[in-house]
């Protein structure tokens, strides 16, 4: 199955820089620390998320796990 309404997709800069790439964040700290390790931080953020778009948008869902926030869709794939 492929991700609902991916054609929609999209992640806030805020989020990948304030979040996803933040070494002080409280919960996307070890977040941060793979992004860093596989070459990804504030100045190629872009690059970022056109690889997670990517993804989204041509691979299928491994899993769908209910959670406080929401339907989580678990996308394993290769950045």
């Amino acid at each position: 199955m492929k991700l609902p309404n991916r054609e929609y997709a999209d992640i806030p800069q805020t989020k990948l820089i304030d979040y996803l790439l933040s070494e002080n964040h409280a919960v996307g700290r070890s977040k941060a620390t793979f992004f860093r390790n596989i070459g990804f931080d504030e100045l190629n953020h872009l690059l970022l998320k056109k690889a997670i778009y990517d993804i989204a948008q041509k691979e299928e869902i491994k899993q769908v796990v209910p959670s406080v926030y929401g339907i989580k869709y678990v996308i394993d794939e290769e950045l």
